[in-house]
């Protein structure tokens, strides 16, 4: 088998500078049986593979069968296959898991919630009260105070998006100092 450049200079010596198929083979470090067949054809045409069975192949919808019913890994699918006579291995049932099941996107943190937030705790149970309350903590979640940028033309940005900025209330300071005493 050649690649298309070769072929490309195969038809170039054959057709413009007329050259027989052994001189062409000996140019180009050909086999002359290679170049002669080549010769033949008039376009490039890559080689038709064929398509091998898999091991998995028979397998594939109890695989599947499994997944619906619980989330297993791998692992755990080659596990209970194995009894069942599958004789592939971990990779390509690894890879077939892969398209069967992708793997979810991470969530975006909602707007109340900074990287590093507490939830747990006293401070965590202070987060539900203000949650219930419809106030996003943001500025105890994010263990200081959120910076806010700048205000562009005299209105500031989360005002522009429609979302009003978070302004503690007196309700916040009681219960912040309710969690630093200990109280529930």
């Amino acid at each position: 088998m050649i690649d298309y450049p070769a072929f490309c200079q195969l038809r170039v010596l054959l057709d413009e500078k007329h050259l027989t198929p052994a001189r062409v083979a000996v140019e180009l470090k050909l086999d002359p049986k290679t170049v002669a067949k080549w010769a033949e054809r008039t376009r490039y045409q890559q080689r038709q593979c064929s398509k091998r069975p898999s091991k998995l192949d028979a397998f594939k919808g109890q695989v599947v069968a499994l997944l619906e019913r619980h989330a297993y890994s791998a692992q755990q699918i080659l596990q209970q296959l194995k009894p069942w006579g599958y004789a592939g291995g971990y990779s390509i049932l690894k890879e077939f898991v892969r398209l069967v099941r992708p793997v979810p996107k991470p969530r975006l943190p909602d707007a109340g919630v900074c990287p590093g937030g507490v939830r747990s705790g006293p401070l965590g149970q202070l987060w539900l009260q203000l949650r219930r309350l419809h106030q996003p903590p943001l500025e105890l979640l994010c263990h200081g105070p959120v910076p806010q940028p700048p205000p562009i033309c005299g209105v500031h940005p989360l005002r522009r998006q429609g979302a009003v900025p978070f302004l503690p209330s007196p309700r916040l300071r009681v219960l912040r100092r309710r969690a630093r005493q200990g109280h529930d």
